[in-house]
Formats: C-alpha cells, sequence, structure tokens
C-alpha cells in the first residue's frame, strides 16, 4: 500500500526526548493529535508522559476532546505489542510499525509502505517509533529522539563498562 505522510505535526523537546509527530495521508492533525493523547495518556513511562505532555501542550483540546465519551483503555499486550483505546465505537491502537503490521495482516489489511521506510529510516538513526491506527487505518507516527546529552551520558556509561 503506497501512501505518504503528509506533514510534521509536533516537533519539540520534552524532558530528554525530543516528540515529532507525523500525521499520515487524510488525517487531520487535531484527530492525530487527540489519538495520540488518548494513547499515552495512562503510559507512565518517561517517554509516554513525554509525548503525551506535548501533545497536549500544541493541542490544549487533545485531552479535553473525548472526555465526556466512556473510554476503555487497553493496556500493553505482551502477544500483540500494541496498546491504545477503544472509544465511541473506534478501536485506536499504538505500536512498533513491526506490532502493527502484524494487527493489519490479522485483519487482512495492508500495511503501509510509507510506515516501513519511515520506521527504517529513524531506526538507523537510533530513533524510536511508534505507529497510530485507527479502525484498522494507520492515522500517524510518534518519532521518540533521545537529546543529545542523554545520549553522550549513556555512551559515555557504557564505555566505562565495557573498560
Amino acid at each position: 500500500m503506497n501512501a505518504e505522510f503528509t506533514e510534521k505535526a509536533i516537533t519539540k523537546q520534552v524532558s530528554k526526548w525530543q516528540v515529532s509527530c507525523q500525521a499520515f495521508a487524510g488525517t487531520q492533525l487535531e484527530e492525530l493529535a487527540a489519538m495520540t493523547a488518548l494513547c499515552y495518556k495512562d503510559d507512565n513511562s518517561d517517554m509516554g508522559q513525554a509525548v503525551y505532555r506535548q501533545v497536549c501542550q500544541h493541542y490544549p483540546n487533545a485531552d479535553a476532546i473525548f472526555k465526556n465519551i466512556g473510554c476503555r483503555w487497553v493496556g500493553y499486550n505482551d502477544k500483540t505489542g500494541l496498546s491504545g483505546v477503544n472509544i465511541d465505537g473506534n478501536i485506536i491502537r499504538k505500536g512498533s510499525a513491526d506490532a502493527v503490521q502484524n494487527y493489519f495482516l490479522a485483519l487482512g489489511h495492508a500495511f503501509p509502505d510509507a510506515c516501513i521506510l519511515a520506521e527504517k529510516a529513524a531506526r538507523t538513526l537510533g530513533h524510536k517509533t511508534e505507529v497510530i491506527c485507527k479502525n484498522g487505518r494507520v492515522i500517524g507516527m510518534v518519532t521518540l529522539v533521545l537529546e543529545q546529552a542523554v545520549l553522550s551520558k549513556n555512551q559515555k556509561n557504557e564505555n566505562a563498562l565495557s573498560a
């Protein structure tokens, strides 16, 4: 399946993470922001909270959009590698490109080539990516870059341990 990411919605450094969200073709930035906020709201990791805070900072209504609608959070599943939320008849999931691709295969859906290429490019740079999908359709990708100072400190620690 060939499709492209349309534009960068958010790029800003939060704590030790720089967060970048890219909307997939046909996805409104506000929708991606709301779905991303929902997916990361209960993620208590440093990275998850960095994404959540950044999205809510740029799109203050993202957190409030679905407050009055019943949500059912779906915690991380070791078997599928996905987590997310079910809301108002919609199934929102986030996970690695591989996990979402396997999810799509199980649903009988094609997985966009653009996701595979973007994830590979990010991985070669040492970045972490997660794909956000809604009802079996990719709506965006979150790329997380560890701050250079943290990377340098980690590398020094690794060098000291291996010496």
